[in-house]
């Protein structure tokens, strides 16, 4: 007997739709979202959303600033969580924003479109159940040492609670390979494809350490089943594991369907 009921096929046969502003997630077409890190200059994060927009990606995905970032933030005068809130609206994007504490869940869904909670976070079950309160679409990652039934459990655990809007997402998990950072387990894409309805984003950037990789990783992904793909874009590529602009436009192009 499977550890979980409400996420399985069992109990819904046909695959879940979760819409996020006025995007959907698991349809047909596949969907790219540009992940732009920590907000740390509103301007550079605005220029990145820009870019993102004018390359196809249809979601912004922003990390929690460090405590530095913060008091510089605050020094300018500004809120990391309404800085990403307005870069979101001002390029009609909708804006997935991490969340790391109970306590500020209810302050994060006040200015996100989505919560993302961190693969680190996956069985904090306080913060899970948080976030099934405040009437937000969770994406939900995989626990670096997680399993298949572990993770699927965390995603029942927020459907109990009566949020049924739950993305997961794979970013790669921890094996004895040694040559990447983290594997990412396409086999296991599969197999919660065949056990779950929900729908499945793939980040295949921080796995790989190496944006060069990644859309072919992606696309992989896409044909084990997932909704799309999430894809780290920086000023200028300058970290090792970003995208180049044009490869976020040709992943994105490559994910339509034939007709479209």
């Amino acid at each position: 007997r499977l550890p979980y009921q409400l996420v399985s096929r069992r109990h819904r046969s046909t695959d879940t739709v979760v819409r996020v502003a006025s995007i959907e997630i698991g349809g047909d077409a596949g969907l790219v979202a540009a992940d732009l890190g920590a907000i740390r200059d509103p301007d550079v994060a605005l220029g990145l959303a820009r870019t993102a927009h004018a390359s196809g990606a249809a979601m912004l995905v922003c990390g929690v600033a460090d405590s530095a970032t913060q008091r510089e933030l605050g020094r300018l005068g500004k809120d990391a969580l309404l800085v990403a809130e307005e870069i979101g609206k001002s390029v009609g994007l909708p804006v997935v924003m991490e969340v790391e504490h109970a306590s500020d869940v209810e302050r994060v869904a006040e200015r996100a479109d989505m919560i993302r909670i961190d693969a680190v976070h996956m069985e904090n079950e306080v913060l899970l159940r948080q976030v099934a309160l405040v009437g937000r679409p969770v994406l939900l990652e995989r626990g670096q040492m997680a399993s298949i039934d572990e993770w699927l459990g965390a995603a029942e655990f927020i459907l109990e609670r009566g949020n049924h809007d739950v993305v997961l997402c794979a970013r790669g998990i921890r094996t004895f390979e040694q040559a990447t950072p983290l594997t990412m387990d396409l086999g296991g894409l599969l197999v919660v494809r065949s056990r779950s309805h929900l729908p499945v984003l793939a980040a295949p950037c921080g796995a790989l350490g190496n944006g060069r990789w990644a859309g072919s990783l992606a696309l992989g992904a896409r044909q084990m089943g997932a909704s799309g793909a999430i894809l780290r874009l920086t000023p200028g590529s300058e970290e090792r594991e970003s995208v180049t602009p044009g490869e976020l436009r040709d992943l994105a192009a490559s994910f339509q369907p034939e007709s479209a």
